[in-house]
């Protein structure tokens, strides 16, 4: 189940914040490892930008941030920055890096037709700002996956995006993203965003590839002293209809998903709802002073390139 925006080339225009850009987050439940990949492009501007983070089951993570890469892409079909690229591969969309210390190859499979978050025509200010084009789907991850010495393959469960247009994320003042899935019987996306200019909330759920919208919703992450760790948190949807849902969240491990000066921070989690039981990416961004302040600190999230260790929660 191909969208046709995986293969389309999009028209760009002379507007430097115009971008184009692919992402997925994965868990695998057996194996415990997982990891959040961003690849994008400023076609306009010039450059690129490539965020990896992975983590393993004792511990172990990799993260490497680059905002600036030089790029001459013209086409999305294999969208390539830095060490990795993304694309379309025998019919599927694929994911390919290679670092020092990390790389991958990996394949998703969907379970349900790519959507939007169904944001409306009168909303205008966001979709000029930060969801001209965007595209959430869940599905199924598998292929290999090495951090430092260590090898396996994957069986993950996993939720991509698709994106294209603007991104003026300087508007954006703070935001809640919930998105994930339990495999093809329950799979979400929720926003809260807090613009310059308005609140809106946004979501669907699909099950078993019946997409149904939420009237309301509300997220709700338990933030530790530095305003960006999280150690999990719940989502309540409000369906169309009137059924409500709650998904809990426990994290696993997290880190910082820099744009220029605007921070968020993404938490790869296990997530439940009554029996079932899946993965979730449980983002926040708090925008200190509209982007300009530095952090002086953060507490579990990873922060800096390289390998490293996950602090452990004591309190679990």
């Amino acid at each position: 189940m191909l969208s046709s925006h995986d293969v389309d080339i999009h028209t760009w225009d002379d507007d430097p914040d115009w971008q184009e850009s692919v992402a997925v987050w994965f868990h695998d439940l057996d194996a415990g490892w997982g990891g959040f990949v961003r690849f994008g492009i400023h076609p306009t501007a010039g450059y690129g930008r490539s965020m990896v983070f992975a983590y393993d089951n004792d511990g172990q993570r990799f993260r490497r941030v680059r905002e600036r890469v030089p790029t001459h892409q013209v086409r999305f079909d294999r969208l390539a920055v830095g060490t990795g690229w993304a694309g379309v591969t025998d019919g599927a969309v694929a994911y390919r890096w290679e670092e020092p210390e990390c790389g991958a190859s990996l394949g998703f499979e969907p379970f349900y037709e790519p959507v939007g978050f169904g944001i409306s025509a009168d909303e205008a200010d966001l979709q000029r700002s930060v969801y001209a084009g965007h595209l959430e789907c869940s599905g199924r991850l598998k292929g290999t996956l090495r951090i430092g010495d260590r090898s396996i393959e994957i069986d993950a469960l996993g939720h991509r995006d698709r994106s294209w247009g603007p991104r003026r994320v300087a508007s954006v003042l703070t935001n809640r993203m919930f998105t994930g899935t339990m495999g093809p019987a329950l799979s979400f996306a929720a926003i809260e965003i807090r613009t310059d200019a308005a609140v809106n909330r946004h979501g669907f759920v699909a099950r078993h590839g019946v997409v149904t919208p939420c009237e309301d919703l509300v997220i709700l992450p338990s933030i530790g002293l530095d305003g960006y760790s999280v150690d999990g948190g719940t989502c309540h949807l409000r369906l169309a209809g009137g059924e409500v849902l709650r998904i809990t969240a426990e994290t696993v491990d997290g880190q910082l998903t820099p744009f220029d000066d605007y921070l968020c921070s993404e938490h790869l989690s296990i997530a439940r709802c009554g029996d079932l039981v899946g993965m979730c990416d449980n983002e926040l961004t708090n925008n200190p002073r509209l982007g300009t302040a530095t952090l002086p600190f953060v507490d579990h999230v990873a922060a800096g390139d390289g390998l490293s260790l996950r602090p452990p929660r004591w309190w679990r």
